[in-house]
């Protein structure tokens, strides 16, 4: 009996490889393309009394006509001062690890699907003195229906 069960199944599994071939493709207009995470890495130095006029920089990611979708933004934030006292320089080396924020239409947002299709800004909080802010996103588009 087990035998017979056994060289049914072979048979019936021999006649049936054939099958997922009938099933049709998606029509390519509504096909769902999804991008490559790309990770983006910059920096940028804040001074507050410039007198090059240097301000934060605006970073903006994604694509007008797609969803973006966000893996994950850091930054880390230095401030590095100093102060002589009696001939003897001291240095002070502050630095925030921050997980960022990305602001979409007046949306803020951190990871996952942005709010609304299209691209979205990084968004730095102003610090009151000098800072080299270094970040990394990681994010991806996606479009379709």
């Amino acid at each position: 009996m087990m035998v017979k069960n056994i060289t049914m199944l072979i048979v019936l599994s021999t006649l049936l490889a054939g099958c997922a071939d009938a099933i049709p493709d998606l029509p390519s207009d509504e096909e769902v393309v999804i991008n490559e995470w790309t990770t983006l890495t910059g920096n940028f130095t804040a001074l507050i009394d410039d007198v090059n006029n240097s301000t934060y920089e605006v970073v903006n990611i994604g694509n007008a006509s797609k969803w973006l979708v966000v893996d994950s933004f850091n930054y880390t934030a230095t401030h590095l001062s100093f102060v002589v006292t009696n001939n003897t320089v001291i240095f002070n080396n502050y630095t925030f690890d921050n997980i960022g924020f990305l602001e979409q239409n007046g949306v803020v947002f951190n990871q996952g699907y942005a709010p609304n299709y299209g691209d979205a800004q990084l968004f730095f909080p102003v610090f009151p003195y000098d800072i080299t802010v270094e970040y990394t996103v990681v994010f991806r588009t996606v479009s379709g229906r």
